[in-house]
């Protein structure tokens, strides 16, 4: 476990990462921002996930926590505790419901912690940690690494009908929220990029976003003035309320150092989106930390919507 001297934090935050790199590294930067915000930190995982954590955190004063991972999930391989592990992506479905038998054992595990627990962010794909929150009265924040411009255009399109709304995969259908965009079918991954979408890869879809629409927020590896209009319509049509608090990719510790260090006065979108909403009384007690004594900007930031 930590050390005294991060036992006197104020606030203690767990984070459970989904098994996949691309899922797992924003939340690691995030694990840096909040260590370098005094807030004590416990990390989740699997035995063979382990070491990519503790390295990519090495020196940090931080709990992992590893949780036996399911044996005998049909079709996975043993020792595939991760994404880049499997044969193929086509076991994507029985591997996110595989390791919802992961529960048991986390609970066991957040029983056991002494340290009062402030929150638990998980991954957005651990759907199923929400309720595990809720059995010890712990507020769950849903994590997603990419950007709100995916999630509210799919929900426009769900929710509006328009994906069944031509024979073709290819006829063009106009947004209801955003009559400027223009898609089709084959503009979705499946399953979505079928007519009359069903099965298990969509039933997981609707538990994770059943989940998330009861946490108690949103966070988005994303910044406001980035995705202004998709985050607005998140926030004002969709559950739960959102924060954008990315790029979380430049608190790689060495960059953001030398850049902080040369740039005292910049801002970054995380700066700027959490110190602007500080006084919100819905804003999540993660949030709410003194993060204005961190200002940087760098010019070089693509623009991409996936950091």
């Amino acid at each position: 476990m930590v050390s005294d001297s991060s036992s006197k934090s104020k606030h203690h935050i767990v984070l459970f990462p989904f098994m996949s790199k691309g899922h797992t590294i924003p939340l690691l930067h995030l694990a840096r921002l909040l260590l370098d915000r005094g807030v004590l930190i416990t990390i989740f995982t699997t035995p063979a996930n382990h070491p990519f954590i503790s390295q990519s955190l090495s020196g940090a004063d931080v709990s992992i926590i590893d949780l036996p991972f399911p044996e005998n999930i049909p079709g996975i391989p043993h020792g595939a505790e991760s994404t880049d592990k499997l044969p193929s992506m086509s076991l994507f479905v029985p591997f996110v419901n595989g390791i919802k038998l992961m529960k048991p054992s986390f609970e066991e595990a957040l029983q056991n912690i002494h340290s009062q627990v402030s929150c638990i962010i998980s991954d957005g794909f651990l759907h199923w940690t929400l309720e595990s929150a809720s059995r010890f009265g712990i507020p769950r924040l849903s994590f997603y690494g990419t950007n709100h411009y995916s999630m509210t255009l799919a929900y426009d399109a769900i929710v509006n009908g328009l994906l069944s709304l031509h024979e073709s995969d290819d006829e063009p259908f106009t947004l209801a929220g955003f009559p400027w965009i223009k898609l089709t079918r084959n503009d979705f991954d499946s399953p979505l990029d079928k007519r009359d979408p069903r099965g298990p890869h969509l039933d997981f879809m609707n538990e994770v976003a059943t989940a998330t629409a009861n946490s108690y927020g949103l966070l988005v590896n994303s910044f406001y003035e980035l995705e202004q209009p998709y985050e607005e319509y998140w926030n004002r049509e969709c559950q739960p309320k959102a924060w954008s608090i990315g790029p979380l990719s430049w608190h790689n510790h060495q960059n953001w150092k030398s850049h902080h260090a040369t740039s005292p006065n910049g801002c970054t979108g995380l700066t700027k989106s959490w110190r602007k909403k500080a006084q919100s009384s819905m804003l999540p007690l993660v949030l709410k930390q003194k993060y204005h004594q961190h200002n940087y900007v760098n010019s070089s930031w693509p623009g991409s919507f996936y950091g």
